[in-house]
């Protein structure tokens, strides 16, 4: 009897400890997630590789052409050697060799277009092969993929001031644009696949055309002019053709029919660079009087989102999901809504940098890319 007693306390202290480890484990697993959150635990695990300071490190070949950009949480890169690609972990998904003197690289959804900056070669991927090869009819001016793997390819072409031509995804030419006024900059494809947005410049300033891709004609249906203004890019804010344009005064949202609807003005500031992902755009701008500090502001359609003040100088942001990343002089740190969110000091060697929606960024050099963890 007196055994039976013995064997049950022991067995209920044993259970005992294994409720307080258990409880302990909770506790841990509690603070850890509300210091880093679960995505930060989720990252750790997803891309952690034992015994490497890095989560992945890429070697490019092509050491001083290389452009980047985010395809799938992957990297595209354009090159003087083609077209490749290497997905979220770092390894290598294929390797096009198609020479680019001055090569350039778009991304949408799950594709990618790298062009020759004044040449005519094109070539089309998407997140697994390189599709087909585009040669353009002209020398390209700017080249751009939608999310549903259309091309829009703005040339110079001898009689005019610039041309339009869109491919759908089998590379097959379906829509043709000449403007005759004014100087073409660039040119987008909604993602209803038939609104095409033409970015010019003319003498009274900067100028966005619409046109319908399933009525050809070279008289747009619909213009908007901002006098005394330089328009550097757009980009669709809606499917069906609703568009931003960033200026060297403001960030200007239209709608689909050529509208005004609102506009972010940064006077007495001035702007050293900006990204876009997905509508949205970050925007650095730096101080008119002072030339040093300024500021990190984020906007969605609907407004701004969130703003940062910086004291030193930034040299490149990038901008993904709910982050912002941007290079400093001796540090690189990401921000989420509105607060730095994780540091990174290595900086050395490196050129820009690349954020992901999932939290992770690349860090970029000529000839390489490494993965950081926050």
């Amino acid at each position: 009897m007196e055994q039976q007693v013995a064997n049950r306390k022991q067995v209920l202290r044993r259970g005992g400890f294994i409720l307080l480890a258990v409880a302990v484990i909770v506790i841990l697993a509690t603070v850890v997630l509300g210091q880093l959150g679960g995505a930060h635990l989720t990252r750790m695990v997803r891309y952690h590789r034992p015994g490497s300071p890095y989560a992945a490190e890429i070697r490019f070949t092509s050491l001083s052409d290389n452009t980047f950009a985010s395809l799938d949480n992957g990297i595209a890169v354009a090159s003087g050697s083609g077209l490749g690609f290497y997905d979220r972990t770092g390894s290598v998904v294929y390797t096009s060799l198609r020479p680019l003197r001055q090569p350039m690289i778009d991304t949408a959804g799950n594709y990618v277009v790298a062009y020759d900056l004044g040449g005519t070669d094109i070539l089309v991927g998407n997140r697994r092969e390189v599709l087909h090869r585009i040669e353009a009819e002209g020398r390209i001016i700017d080249t751009r993929v939608n999310e549903n793997g259309w091309v829009t390819v703005s040339v110079e072409q001898a009689g005019t001031l610039g041309a339009v031509r869109v491919y759908d995804p089998n590379g097959t030419p379906r829509f043709r644009v000449h403007i005759s006024t004014g100087h073409l900059v660039g040119a987008a494809l909604a993602a209803d696949n038939r609104t095409l947005a033409l970015l010019t410049m003319t003498e009274d300033g900067g100028r966005v055309l619409w046109y319908a891709a399933d009525t050809p004609a070279d008289e747009p249906r619909y213009t908007y002019l901002r006098e005394d203004e330089l328009f550097f890019d757009l980009w669709f804010t809606s499917p069906s053709g609703a568009v931003g344009v960033i200026s060297n005064n403001a960030v200007i949202y239209l709608n689909a029919q050529g509208e005004f609807k609102s506009e972010y003005l940064f006077p007495n500031r001035r702007l050293q660079n900006f990204d876009v992902d997905e509508g949205n755009v970050a925007l650095y701008l730096s101080h008119h009087q002072t030339g040093a500090g300024g500021e990190l502001v984020v906007l969605e359609p609907t407004g701004e989102r969130e703003r940062v003040d910086v004291m030193g100088y930034v040299f490149d942001i990038s901008l993904a999901g709910r982050y912002m990343a941007a290079i400093y002089l001796d540090t690189i740190t990401v921000y989420r809504r509105g607060r730095a969110y994780a540091d990174f000091t290595e900086t050395e060697g490196m050129t820009n940098v690349l954020m992901r929606d999932d939290g992770t960024l690349f860090r970029l050099a000529p000839h390489w890319a490494r993965l950081l963890i926050p």
